[in-house]
């Protein structure tokens, strides 16, 4: 029995202790991720139930059923009175198959001496706990990162019914926040707003990126705009919006541009590889005495993602590695068929702000 065995034998209950930590202290050395705690929210995750086909191999898969609307086209006008009681248009199904592999992971890792362990001050759980909330301050925001990364292919078109001239070469909605004055202009929020309805969106919908769309809206919480006529707070409250600043969103697509999600459009897909199977309710015991390997799986108490963890002990040097592994997904364009008002809608869209 090795002397690393006898040294963290037990450390019970981390995963409670890791959610205790980040609701009473959260860490102030991770960037906010807020895209990537609101996929992965029950809001955003309502209905939805992510079913990854069991396989042994590193790729498992997730199909996508849905049914296009039927389109006016195949509306046909009566021109006889004679019966009809044959039809020839055939419509099934469509599929979208998603896939997750072992190299969609992050991971993170970290290395202790067993002689500075146990010249340590701290007990041993402290340490352990310490580390891995060391850990998941890095391997967390990575993700957030690879996120922003997977987004732009997953924005669609808006729908037809929104005039052109309000569209960027990129299909993105452009807004002014600003008039030729550099005077507040709220009817950028009336714009993004009928973009919204026109498309089809349903409340709550999240628009996150950028620092010029999010300033924008931090001033109407102030009640820059209510002198104008316009209280467009209020509006926002009863159409159900929140406008979030983004640091990886924005990193990618630029401060001047935001992405507007309806919930459910985009979703973030996790796997674990380890074993035993996950149970976020919480954290096996960690107790080596009779082994010098521990596996499990711990979830990122502010995120919810689950995280493959092995610590392992080698000729007196402690290995303790994190893996992280997601992958973003949204909604097929082709939803809605060709021809369709909505063809090319997935409910998540680009915003740019451009000021005179």
């Amino acid at each position: 029995m090795s002397t690393f065995n006898n040294t963290i034998t037990p450390c019970p209950a981390l995963q409670e202790e890791l959610v205790r930590y980040f609701n009473t202290c959260p860490s102030t050395r991770r960037v906010q991720t807020p895209t990537l705690i609101w996929t992965n929210s029950p809001i955003n995750r309502s209905g939805i139930s992510q079913l990854i086909q069991p396989v042994t191999g590193k790729k498992r898969t997730v199909q996508l059923t849905y049914t296009q609307p039927a389109p006016v086209s195949d509306v046909t006008a009566v021109e006889s009175c004679d019966k009809v009681c044959t039809a020839t248009t055939e419509q099934g199904d469509n599929y979208a198959t998603y896939t997750i592999d072992c190299t969609d992971g992050l991971r993170i890792e970290r290395k202790v001496n067993l002689a500075d362990w146990n010249e340590s001050c701290k007990s041993d759980g402290t340490i352990i706990f310490d580390t891995l909330v060391n850990m998941l301050d890095g391997l967390i925001p990575a993700v957030a990162e690879k996120q922003a990364a997977e987004l732009n292919p997953l924005l669609g078109t808006y729908s037809n019914a929104v005039d052109p001239s309000w569209l960027t070469a990129d299909d993105f909605l452009e807004v002014a926040t600003k008039d030729a004055n550099d005077k507040n202009d709220p009817a950028w929020f009336e714009r993004v707003n009928a973009a919204k309805v026109l498309t089809g969106f349903c409340a709550p919908t999240l628009i996150t990126g950028g620092i010029d769309l999010w300033t924008a809206w931090r001033l109407l919480n102030v009640g820059c705009c209510t002198q104008d006529g316009l209280d467009a707070l209020a509006i926002a409250e009863q159409f159900g919006e929140a406008v979030v600043y983004d640091y990886y969103v924005a990193q990618e697509f630029g401060n001047n541009v935001s992405l507007m999600l309806q919930s459910n459009s985009i979703q973030l897909l996790t796997a674990t590889w380890g074993r035993p199977a996950l149970d976020i309710s919480g954290f096996a015991a960690l107790d080596m005495t009779y082994r010098n390997y521990f596996e499990t799986v711990v979830a990122d108490p502010i995120t919810g993602i689950p995280v493959d963890l092995i610590i392992k002990e080698d000729c007196g040097d402690i290995s303790i590695i994190m893996t992280a592994t997601t992958k973003t997904v949204g909604l097929p364009n082709d939803l809605y068929p060709a021809g369709h008002p909505m063809e090319g809608v997935t409910f998540a869209n680009g915003i740019q702000v451009t000021n005179p």
